[in-house]
C-alpha cells in the first residue's frame, strides 16, 4: 500500500474502534505496580541515565531538565541541556549517605552541578525530628566530595498534585504530570531512532503516570490506538520524516518572504526590517539605526531573534527575543567592551515600564525580562500558532514585531540619545 493508503486504513481504524473492547494490561498492571513508588523511581532514574541500554543517550535528561527550566523549577543556572556535556553524568538511585539518608534520585556532574529527587506517589515525607527533604537539604554527603564544592545545586520534591508539599524550603515542589511533556517530546522527537522496547516503555509510563494521576484510565480506545501506532509506525514515521527537511529547506529559507508579505498585506508599519541569517536555525532582525550602531565604532549588536526550529514548528510555538551580542555573537561577559555593559543597563532599566505599559496579542504565552544567564537575551516572548502551519509562523513573527514596537522604539532611541563610544577605552 502507498502511504496515503496506510494512513487511510488507520484513520479507518480508529474511527471503528469499539467499546466493547477490553485493553490489555500494562506491564505496571500484570505486575500490580501502577501506585508502587519504587517502580516509578526505577524507570525514571532508568531513563535519566545516558549509561543506560534505552537508546536515549541524553535526550530524556536534556528535556527533563530543559523543561523543567521552563517551568521556573530549575534555574537558569543550573544543570546544562547541551548533551556533550551531559554525557558523563553520573546517576544515583537510593544511595545511602554516612547520615543514613537515601535521595531516590541523584543525578550530578562532579564538583560541578547536581539534582537531587525526591519522589513520592501514595506515601508523604518520613516523619522523625526533621523530614526527609530537611534532612536531604542539610545533608553534605548526599553527592560525592560533598555538596559545598558544587557551584550549583538543585533540590525537587515530584509528587501528585493533591499531595502535601516538601518541608524544606530549598526543596522544589514538581507535579508528577509536570513530566508528561517530557515523555511526549521525547516520544514524538526519537520515535524512528529508538529501540521499540524503549518507545513502549516511555509511552506505557507515561500512560501510567496520566492515568493514575489525572484520574483518568488507560481504556481500551488509548489501548488500541497505541497499537495501531506500532501497526503503521512505518508510514507515520515516514511522514513525520518530512516535516525536518521542510524546516530546513522552507521555513527558515523563506521565512524573510513570509515577513514581508504579511505586514505589506495585513499589517500597518513603516519599519524598515532588515533580516539576517536567512537559512539558519535562528533568524535576526534590525533596524537601519541598529545596523549601524553594530558596524559603528561602538560596535552594538542588538537584534530582534527567532528561531525556526523542528521542535517548535510541530509544537506550534515561536520564541521571540531581543538580544545584545559580541560581535562574535557570543554571550556578554565581563571582559565584554564597556559599551555593551552601559547600553545594556541602559535597556534593562526601562524594559519593565515599556512592557507593563504595551498590549500584547493573546496568542502570546510568557513574556520575562533579563531571561539567561548568557546575559545577551534581554528580552524573550513566546507565542503560539497552529502546528505545521508556515503561513501561521510568518503571521506570528509579524504579530511580535507590531507587539515589541515599544520596545523597537526604545533600542532605536536609547542609540540615538547616548553615545556609548565614550565608553571605549582610549
Amino acid at each position: 500500500m502507498t502511504i496515503e493508503q496506510q494512513l487511510e486504513s488507520l484513520q479507518s481504524e480508529v474511527e471503528q474502534i469499539s467499546e466493547q473492547e477490553i485493553p490489555p494490561k500494562t506491564s505496571f498492571e500484570v505486575f500490580s505496580l501502577t501506585r508502587e513508588e519504587g517502580a516509578w523511581q526505577a524507570y525514571l532514574r532508568y531513563f535519566l541515565d545516558p549509561s543506560q541500554s534505552h537508546g536515549l543517550e541524553t535526550d530524556f535528561l536534556s528535556k527533563f531538565i530543559e523543561h523543567l527550566r521552563m517551568l521556573g523549577y530549575i534555574s537558569d543556572s543550573g544543570p546544562p541541556t547541551d548533551p556533550y556535556l551531559l554525557s558523563t553524568v553520573t546517576v544515583e538511585q537510593e544511595v545511602s549517605t554516612e547520615n543514613s539518608n537515601r535521595p531516590d534520585i541523584v543525578v550530578y556532574d562532579k564538583g560541578k552541578w547536581f539534582l537531587c529527587l525526591e519522589l513520592k506517589i501514595d506515601s508523604t515525607e518520613g516523619g522523625g525530628e526533621h523530614s526527609q527533604t530537611e534532612r536531604y537539604a542539610s545533608d553534605t554527603d548526599i553527592v560525592p566530595l560533598s555538596t559545598d564544592v558544587y557551584d550549583q545545586s538543585e533540590y525537587l520534591y515530584v509528587s501528585p498534585k493533591q499531595a502535601s508539599k516538601s518541608k524544606s524550603k530549598i526543596f522544589v515542589d514538581v507535579n508528577w504530570t509536570d513530566l508528561i511533556p517530557v515523555f511526549d517530546s521525547v516520544i514524538s522527537s526519537r520515535s524512528n531512532q529508538i529501540p521499540t522496547t524503549t518507545l513502549a516503555q516511555l509511552i506505557e509510563f507515561r500512560n501510567t503516570v496520566k492515568s493514575e494521576l489525572m484520574m483518568t484510565k488507560i481504556d481500551k480506545e488509548t489501548q488500541h490506538k497505541k497499537d495501531l501506532y506500532f501497526e503503521y509506525r512505518e508510514a507515520i514515521e515516514s511522514v513525520n520524516g518530512a516535516i525536518e527537511p521542510f524546516v530546513k529547506d522552507v521555513l527558515r529559507n523563506e521565512w524573510r518572504d513570509g515577513l514581508q508579505k504579511e505586514l505589506q498585506e495585513n499589517r500597518t508599519t513603516n519599519r524598515d526590517w532588515k533580516c539576517d541569517a536567512v537559512g539558519h536555525s535562528y533568524g535576526q532582525l534590525r533596524l537601519p539605526d541598529w545596523i549601524s550602531a553594530k558596524d559603528g565604532k561602538s560596535r552594538l549588536n542588538i537584534h530582534f531573534e527567532h528561531k525556526p526550529r523542528v521542535e517548535h514548528f510541530k509544537t506550534g510555538r515561536l520564541e521571540f527575543l531581543l538580544e545584545l551580542e559580541e560581535q562574535d555573537g557570543g554571550r556578554i561577559t565581563k571582559d565584554s567592551g564597556p559599551q555593551y555593559h552601559a547600553f545594556r543597563n541602559d535597556l534593562l532599566a526601562a524594559l519593565p515600564e515599556v512592557i507593563e505599559s504595551s498590549d500584547y496579542d493573546e496568542s502570546q504565552l510568557n513574556v520575562e525580562i533579563d531571561p539567561s544567564s548568557s546575559k545577551k537575551k534581554l528580552l524573550s516572548a513566546m507565542y503560539k500558532f497552529q502546528p505545521g502551519n508556515e503561513e501561521e509562523y510568518y503571521s506570528s513573527l509579524a504579530t511580535a514585531l507590531i507587539d515589541f514596537t515599544p520596545v523597537s522604539d526604545l533600542v532605536s532611541e536609547t542609540l540615538s540619545e547616548n553615545d556609548y563610544s565614550t565608553h571605549l577605552s582610549s
